[in-house]
């Protein structure tokens, strides 16, 4: 009788588990967090997407590495309100850059940026804080290798 008890609780739980996981897709996400758009697509299906960038420089030549620029936009910081993906965006924009690739050797390879105050990596991403700008500076390194790369908005 009592394995009976354990069986049906566990079957209950598998069933409210897949319930959840079906009709909450998002239940992962963690709110109030910043986030950063994938690419423009979902930049602009969140109603994030502000302006897009074209790169004057597509294509990177470093040392060992050769980097290729997919997309840049400016969007609004955004970050999930609730768990069903609902979105708060705040009034400082965040600017992106996706790249082909991730950068392999990351230790050997600076990005700066006169025009961000803070600069940030994620996978193939580079995130650029208040950089509402026309025109968007971003110098790559690699060691006497120094390439600037100008983001004009289009």
């Amino acid at each position: 009788m009592r394995k009976k008890k354990y069986i049906m609780a566990f079957t209950l739980l598998i069933i409210v588990v897949g319930f959840m996981y079906k009709y909450f897709p998002t239940i992962e996400v963690k709110t109030g967090v910043v986030q950063a758009s994938s690419n423009i697509a979902h930049s602009q299906k969140l109603g994030v997407f502000k302006a897009k960038y074209k790169p004057n420089i597509k294509i990177l030549n470093l040392e060992n590495h050769q980097f290729e620029i997919i997309e840049a936009w400016d969007e609004y910081v955004w970050s999930y309100k609730d768990m069903r993906g609902n979105v708060d965006t705040q009034k400082e924009s965040q600017f992106c850059i996706n790249f082909q690739q991730e950068w392999l050797d990351s230790d050997s390879i600076k990005f700066s940026s006169p025009d961000a105050k803070n600069i940030g990596f994620r996978n193939h991403k580079i995130l650029l804080s208040n950089s509402d700008k026309d025109t968007i500076r971003l110098h790559v390194t690699q060691g006497k290798n120094l390439i600037q790369v100008l983001f004009v908005k289009q």
